[in-house]
Parts: C-alpha cells; structure tokens; sequence
C-alpha cells in the first residue's frame, strides 16, 4: 500500500469517526433534543390521553386539564402548528378517551358517558367535518376506544348496560356515521 492511499484511509476513517461523534452519547430511548426543547415540547398544563401521527409527520394530541378536553397539534419538530384551526388547538365537547386517524387524513375523537358519548369527526385542519352524520357528531354509549379498519369502517369499543349486569361492547359505523347494521346484524356486539 501506498502512502498516500494509506493517508486516504486515515483520513476517510477520521472523517467517519468525527461525523459520529454527535450520535456517540445517544443510546436507545435518549430523547431527540432536536424535537421541541431538549426533546421536550411545551404545551399547556394537563394530562395526555392519546397520540397519534400524521403521514406528514404532524403529531396530534388528545389531553385534558380540570375538565376541559382538547385537540392540540405540533409539527414533526415540536412547535405548536398554528395551522391546525387557527390556534394549533381545538376544544371539544366531550371528556375525550380515544383517537383515531382515518385514511383520508380526518381525525375521530370518542369519549363521553354512557349513554351520553359520542363519536366526533374533524378536518385535517382541525375543523369539524359536517359530513359526519351532517352535524360532525355521533351519539354512542360505546366510548372507551376508537379504530379505523382498512375498508374505513369505524370500530368502537366500551362497557354498556347489559341487563343486571356490566359488560363490554363493540360496535361499528360507516365511514359517514351511519351504524353499520351488517356488523353482526346491529349496531353493537354485547359481550
């Protein structure tokens, strides 16, 4: 080998280890300090319910604070997306419990009290979609958790009044809102 391919190597080598040396320090589970501040993004005082993640990267999360329940989204760096109905936050009308992406980008919230819950639907700007059953809302007792299957279909799950007794139920919803009486040939499964 030649001296100045043996400088080459050196040099190459130098150049990989330099380049890592930013990552060195950061294991697995280490915050990303390039998201929000050190990893962190401020928000407003109170409890995270759920998450989910957007295609583009936008975060969208459900949290509460003495009562209230809202809808806040955050670009994929951390900042408040502005964006997102004007605010970066949208308030809703329900104690939220569950959220789910769709498909086409809209976002479904379900929460509430038996028998006063409901299914809410929103934009991907954070407005309310009027699509949804006309008004961007759905009664349901079942308020617990929210999916979307493949074919869009909306699945809902929670504990429901069966006789004497407790018991959990699922039950399922057209993309538009309308229950989908094909799903076990009513609204809701009682187990």
């Amino acid at each position: 080998m030649n001296t100045c391919s043996f400088l080459l190597r050196c040099a190459s080598a130098l150049f990989l280890v330099l380049l890592s040396t930013n990552r060195a320090f950061a294991g697995a589970g280490d915050l990303d300090t390039s998201f929000g501040v050190n990893g962190i993004t401020p928000s407003e005082p109170g409890n995270t319910i759920a998450i989910i993640v957007q295609p583009d990267g936008k975060i969208v999360s459900l949290a509460s604070n003495s009562g209230s329940y809202w809808l806040a989204r955050y670009g994929s760096a951390g900042n408040l997306d502005v964006s997102f109905n004007g605010t970066g936050k949208v308030t809703i009308g329900l104690t939220g419990t569950s959220i789910a992406l769709q498909a086409d980008g809209k976002i479904l919230v379900v929460g509430g009290t038996s028998p006063a819950g409901g299914i809410l639907r929103y934009n991907p700007d954070g407005s309310v979609d009027t699509t949804f059953n006309g008004t961007g809302q759905v009664a349901t007792d079942l308020v617990r958790s929210i999916a979307v299957q493949s074919d869009g279909k909306i699945v809902v799950s929670g504990p429901v009044s069966s006789g004497a007794s407790a018991a959990f139920g699922v039950g399922r919803y057209n993309a538009n809102g309308s229950l989908d009486m094909s799903f076990n040939g009513c609204d809701r499964s009682v187990m």
